[in-house]
Formats: C-alpha cells, structure tokens, sequence
C-alpha cells in the first residue's frame, strides 16, 4: 500500500509539475505573438497622416478668397518687423502656419500658396524704403488688383490698377520714398521662388 501511495504522489506532482510548465510556455506564446496588438498606431503610418499636416490642409482648403486668407493672417498671425536685408531665407506655407508669425515676406508667401491652391494668379512685390524692405501680394482678377498689404494693425486688401499703383499707394500709406522694386513669383510645387532684377521705381 505505501508504494502505490507514493507512486500516486509522484504521478500527482508530476502532473501539477506539467500543468504548470504548459501555463508557463502558453503566457510566454501570447506575450510573444500579441503585443503588436497593443501598440497605438503612428504618425508615420501611410494609412494615417500626421495630425499636423491634416489641420494644415484643412486651412488651407477653407480658405478660398483673399478676404478668408486676410481674416485668418489677422486672427492666427503676429507680424513681426519688416525685413532689413535683401537676404531672405524661404520657409515652406507649412512652417509660416505652424510658426504663426512672419515678417510680410512670409506672409505674402503663405497667402499666395493658398489663394493658388484655389486657382488664383498671385505674386509678390518687395521694395526698397528708408532702409528697409517691404512685401506685398498682389491677386490678379477682372479688373484692378487685389493687393494684400502688412501693416503695423494687420492684414489688408486695397485695390490698384498696376503694380506701380500698388506702390504708389504703399509709399503714401508709408510716408516714405520706395527706391527700387521686384516681382518674385511662387512655384508652388516646387516650393521656390523666382525673383526679378531691382527695378527703379
């Protein structure tokens, strides 16, 4: 009788022995195989664009005239000082919107691209006054043009019939003499811009 007992006692151990070792290799199996499960997606998933470039292209497909462009520059962007050297360093419509501020260059450049998003013709002037230099943008449409200007109060459009019109208007509005002037252009695609010689004006 004692040897059946202890034979049985061994069977029971090595049975317990057993059953553990299989929880023990089936909990490793699903730590093993599962946790790409558990993962949150990326950002970097083709599938799912970063937020970041979603909320920009959500903008910019509101924004359809040059009235909505000129609203938003005055509610999402500080203006910060005009330029003072020719030397211009070109950042992309993304990086002027996230940054929420820019001198009148960049913004002439975030405007531009969006209205171009919406198929207007557009482009930009930079002249030459009292030391400084400033931008404006300028909306080609039937009749005069839509010109967006940077003032120390904000954005806003006013209306001439030339470029030289347009600066005519800027240096009264001013009160300063505008040396020399370019037209610069925004490849859209490309993310580049093409500048014109210095012109006397």
């Amino acid at each position: 009788m004692r040897l059946k007992s202890s034979f049985n006692n061994k069977t029971i151990f090595g049975a317990i022995v057993s059953v553990i070792f299989l929880i023990i290799l089936i909990v490793c199996l699903i730590l093993i195989v599962t946790p790409k499960f558990f993962q949150k997606p990326t950002s970097s998933s083709p599938s799912s664009p970063p937020q970041s470039v979603e909320k920009f292209e959500s903008v910019v497909s509101q924004l359809s005239t040059p009235k909505e462009v000129v609203d938003f520059l005055n509610t999402s962007f500080v203006l910060t000082p005009k330029e003072e050297s020719e030397e211009i360093t070109l950042l992309t419509p993304e990086e002027i919107f996230y940054k929420q501020k820019g001198t009148p260059f960049d913004l002439a450049i975030f405007s531009i691209y969006v209205l171009s998003r919406h198929n207007y013709e557009a482009f930009f002037v930079r002249y030459k006054f009292d030391g400084k230099i400033g931008t404006i943008a300028l909306i080609e449409q039937e009749g005069p043009f839509q010109v967006i200007i940077f003032t120390d109060k904000g954005a806003k459009i006013m209306e001439a019939f030339s470029i030289k019109d347009a600066l005519q208007k800027e240096a009264q509005r001013l009160q300063a003499n505008i040396f020399e002037y370019q037209v610069g252009h925004l490849d859209v695609e490309a993310n580049t811009c093409s500048f014109s010689d210095w012109q006397k004006f």
